[in-house]
């Protein structure tokens, strides 16, 4: 039965009637929800400009306000004759307290997004006001080399590892060794060996075992020139030098991949099986499908590996540079921008480019230089 005393009737927001059996939100609620819902919902990760940071908080305030006003009306002189009525009537008041209550959780969890958005807003703002001088993080935080239990990585000479990749515990990297971004390579319940030349590409896995069957040691052990492909999972296993496990292959516990052999993509190796030597190893489980020939293992393995190195000494080298190199690069990149062939050659300065940039990025360094001390001072 409604509050107005009629039957089978279900009255909508606005009406001002509370249908006790349906168990509908209140008025207030309902109203309240509808401001949270139009006013507060916007997505939280638009870029925002000063105008609309401003819009924003009007709204914002307009509806807290609003809100408050609706809440506080409702138990003073405005709710008390509906408030007798409803109690005659059996309303359930602790289902219509938790009703306002759930409603003000969902608009301050909201509106969390929309303070976040704001001082997003602001600090790009600071930003722009501090112009050249504006200090900004550019380089990855990401601890890419971790010790575990006392146990750390040892590295030896050019070895790449991508700022987002993970190497941890009692890891060995030999010469030459690469390992790109997103792959982890954990030795925390045992050791993991990567010979010089190998390569674990992007969002790789190599972890270990404690124990296997009959409580033998299961550590991985990658020999030289391997490639381990993107998106695999190598466990607790050995795989021989100039081998290949394919992009996202799977690799089990205690089996092993001899040279010159190769995993195809997508396939999985069973604990405890063994790929002979120049074979060609498919499907889940994997089966052997056929010999390789010479040229094949020339193209598929031992170029695929020769060519990731090259790659690696490339990446290796950005990676390596300051934040005043990149920032020299930008400012370099500007400069080209501004400065057309067409103008070059018209102020006789045309094959000359990088020795100007040079000494236009000498300068402003100069200048920021200048204008940090006199701010220090």
């Amino acid at each position: 039965m409604c509050c107005c005393g009629k039957m089978g009737r279900r009255h909508g927001p606005g009406t001002g009637h509370y249908d006790a059996t349906a168990r509908q939100l209140p008025t207030t609620a309902s109203c309240a929800q509808e401001v949270v819902r139009t006013v507060l919902l916007k997505p939280a990760r638009q870029q925002l400009s000063p105008q609309v940071f401003m819009v924003n908080c009007a709204c914002f305030i307009q509806s807290g306000l609003y809100l408050v006003v609706r809440v506080l009306w409702v138990g003073t002189e405005g709710g008390a004759s509906r408030g007798e009525e409803r109690a005659r009537e059996g309303v359930d008041w602790w289902y219509w307290m938790d009703a306002v209550e759930r409603v003000l959780r969902r608009a301050f969890f909201r509106a969390g997004y929309r303070v976040r958005a704001h001082g997003q807003a602001l600090w790009k703002a600071g930003l722009n006001l501090q112009g050249a001088l504006a200090n900004t993080e550019g380089l990855v935080r990401h601890k890419k080399v971790l010790t575990w239990e006392g146990a750390s990585p040892e590295i030896g000479s050019n070895v790449f590892v991508a700022p987002n990749a993970s190497v941890i515990g009692k890891v060995t990297l030999g010469d030459g060794a690469s390992v790109w971004y997103g792959a982890t390579l954990r030795g925390d319940v045992n050791s993991i060996a990567v010979g010089a030349g190998s390569c674990v590409l992007d969002n790789a896995v190599v972890h270990v075992a404690k124990y296997g069957v009959g409580k033998q040691e299961l550590p991985t052990i990658i020999g030289d020139r391997v490639c381990i492909g993107s998106g695999a999972i190598v466990h607790a296993c050995e795989i021989a030098s100039d081998s290949c496990v394919g992009n996202r292959a799977i690799v089990m516990d205690g089996a092993t991949v001899a040279k010159h052999a190769m995993v195809g993509a997508g396939s999985m190796v069973t604990p405890g099986t063994k790929v002979g030597e120049m074979e060609l190893w498919q499907g889940s489980p994997a089966k052997f499908v056929r010999n390789l020939t010479a040229a094949e293992v020339e193209e598929l393995i031992l170029k695929r590996v020769e060519l990731s190195s090259s790659l690696a000494l490339g990446h290796m080298e950005e990676n390596l540079k300051t934040l005043e190199e990149i920032d020299d690069e930008k400012y370099k990149i500007k400069l080209r921008a501004r400065y057309t062939k067409d103008y070059l050659s018209h102020i006789g300065l045309l094959g000359m480019e990088e020795e100007m940039h040079q000494r236009a990025c000498e300068t402003r360094n100069r200048e920021l230089a200048q204008q940090r001390n006199a701010l220090n001072n």
